[in-house]
């Protein structure tokens, strides 16, 4: 995956890199905004579901990217609601969100996200 600044012409981050912002001399208030696959493509990520996850904010399922809190538990945002956050005046702005492109489980012992 690929993270685009919308506020820079040319300044993109890795998935790795994404994570990792808080390292990276780059403007607090830029936000990134993700590249997906193309349409052709057979993990284009505008086809995911995650049928049992739905927005905190818009209280749909999520289709396509889903944005999970590390923070907060069940606290989870689509593509759409996650690029308008900074304005979701319920959770905390200083929390960090990790993508999710497909259908994943948590396990119920450590939490950890588990990918079939």
């Amino acid at each position: 995956m690929r993270w685009k600044c919308t506020s820079c012409e040319d300044y993109d981050l890795c998935q790795v890199c994404k994570t990792k912002s808080h390292i990276h001399h780059h403007p607090d208030d830029h936000v990134f905004e993700l590249v997906p696959h193309s349409r052709t493509s057979d993990r284009a990520l505008q086809f995911a579901v995650h049928y049992d996850f739905v927005c905190k904010c818009c209280e749909k399922t999520i289709h396509g990217m889903r944005w999970k809190c590390t923070f907060c538990n069940n606290y989870d945002l689509c593509q759409d609601c996650k690029s308008k956050s900074s304005n979701i005046h319920d959770h905390p702005n200083n929390h960090a969100f990790q993508p999710i492109a497909y259908q994943v489980d948590e396990c119920d012992i450590c939490g950890m996200l588990q990918s079939f």
